[in-house]
């Protein structure tokens, strides 16, 4: 989906009403508030009466709200299910966050789903405690495909991709789950929370100041995912490297992985483009769109060697 002004401009929630059930997210650090779209909303991408996540941006942390928003735009760019992300403010109090579409509980939709957290289900399962260890990507995996979930296998192949694409670092247990629906069948949620990505960390005023080619290699292998691979393999893989761990172990795959991180150079940096132009605070710098088109291309590119291994 390429970048347009009605996706990417800052939605005003200040007259949004609180959800009543779920006012307040429980889940996370961040502040986040459930919140309802009107029925006459001023962006033709927003669903009347349908629930939003608004992510406040904070502190250090303020620029999450761009990579999700540019997560969104990567993952829809290669057809993956990641929720619809805007950028938006609040006139009454003035903060400013990403606001996330709900991807359940739709308007007029006939089935009822539910969300289960993955910490819930491996804890039902007995295999994870309740502080969310141990978290082993194979065990995921096994899981989802023991308990006969469609395309558990594809979908584990393209979110470790996109994970290592964006440098998300943050995939934990309560960040990946399954809709359920009233029968109790289920099935992969979408690829939700990927702000703790696309070097949101590093500030503007190093940005500013020039970051050399060493400093970006160095960078991407730095990069770890929130798991590691089993109990019988603790390798601290990189990002590439447990992409490369997981396709060993389901060669089969690859195409799914392939097309994940399918991002070309034009498309990419249209709508870092698009973000750099927009007037909010915290702002999307030209210099950061820089850096983050360079750290895209770079994960593809070296993702792309390990790809190239499972023709």
């Amino acid at each position: 989906m390429p970048a347009s002004d009605a996706l990417l401009s800052p939605i005003d929630i200040s007259l949004w009403r609180e959800d009543e059930e779920f006012g307040i997210h429980p889940y996370g650090s961040k502040a986040k508030r459930t919140l309802i779209c009107p029925d006459a909303p001023d962006n033709p991408l927003l669903i009347a009466g349908h629930r939003y996540l608004y992510k406040q941006a904070e502190s250090w942390k303020a620029q999450q709200m761009w990579s999700e928003a540019v997560a969104y735009q990567i993952g829809a760019a290669a057809g993956l299910p990641v929720p619809p992300c805007f950028v938006a403010s609040n006139a009454a109090d003035g903060t400013t966050g990403a606001l996330i579409e709900f991807f359940y509980g739709y308007p007029g939709q006939d089935r009822a789903d539910r969300l289960a957290h993955g910490a819930d289900i491996l804890q039902g399962a007995g295999l994870m405690d309740g502080s969310g260890q141990p978290h082993f990507l194979r065990v995921n995996l096994q899981h989802c495909e023991d308990v006969g979930i469609a395309g558990a296998s594809d979908w584990w192949a393209r979110v470790i991709g996109f994970d290592a694409l964006i440098g998300n670092t943050d995939r934990h247990s309560q960040n990946w789950g399954l809709l359920v629906d009233q029968e109790g069948a289920g099935r992969m949620a979408p690829m939700f929370d990927n702000g703790t990505s696309l070097a949101y960390q590093i500030k503007d005023v190093a940005i500013a100041a020039g970051i050399d080619a060493d400093a970006y290699a160095r960078f991407v292998r730095k990069g770890r995912h929130s798991c590691r691979w089993a109990g019988d393999d603790l390798t601290a893989y990189d990002h590439i490297g447990l992409a490369g761990r997981f396709l060993e172990a389901r060669p089969g795959t690859a195409p799914a992985m392939r097309a994940a991180v399918a991002i070309g150079d034009g498309e990419l940096e249209g709508f870092l483009h698009v973000c750099s132009a927009i007037d909010i605070e915290p702002r999307f710098t030209a210099g950061r769109a820089d850096m983050v088109g360079r750290l895209v291309r770079m994960r593809r590119d070296l993702l792309g060697v390990v790809l190239d291994q499972y023709q």
